[in-house]
């Protein structure tokens, strides 16, 4: 059994400022792709973006609840909507062009069960779009200091605080 793969075909790197600039996007971008739910950590994602010189890109629909719309609530409350760009559902043919417009490719993972016995196909179609995933699954209390670093990009900032759920 194969649990999850990417059709390397069709998710191939594009220039990365051109799908950038179709998308109304410029400078640093992290990015999302796959359903914003409840076992997705985008709480921690948002409470840094005001120390990040970056935008915040999530791609795809919310499948079962409304923690699409609780991210949104934060963002606004954290004062980073601004930098907050959510695409809703794409096309997987048209998947590339978001994926290449990012500088870092996200899986934020809640600590749970489900999420420590799979890799989600997100992080095979970064790869194949030619874009480092960040994975983590995060369930610590301590202060963590994030410096990401791309072929052409520099993104650091620190989180103080760590959601446990």
């Amino acid at each position: 059994m194969i649990p999850n793969g990417v059709d390397s075909q069709l998710l191939v790197p594009l220039p990365k400022e051109e799908c950038k600039g179709r998308l109304g996007l410029k400078g640093n971008v992290l990015g999302y792709v796959g359903s914003p739910e409840h076992w997705v950590d985008l709480e921690t994602v948002v409470e840094a973006m005001p120390f990040l010189d970056a935008k915040l890109m999530v791609v795809g629909p919310g499948l079962f609840t409304d923690y699409g719309k609780k991210i949104k609530s934060l963002a606004e409350r954290c004062g980073v909507a601004d930098k907050m760009k959510f695409v809703g559902a794409v096309r997987y043919s048209e998947l590339g062009r978001y994926i290449s417009a990012m500088d870092i490719g996200l899986n934020p993972l809640k600590n749970m069960l489900k999420n420590q016995e799979t890799v989600g196909g997100k992080v095979f179609n970064y790869l194949s779009c030619g874009i480092g995933p960040l994975i983590f699954l995060l369930h610590s209390t301590i202060p963590v200091n994030i410096s990401i670093r791309t072929e052409n990009t520099a993104i650091s900032g620190e989180l103080s605080t760590i959601h446990n759920e």
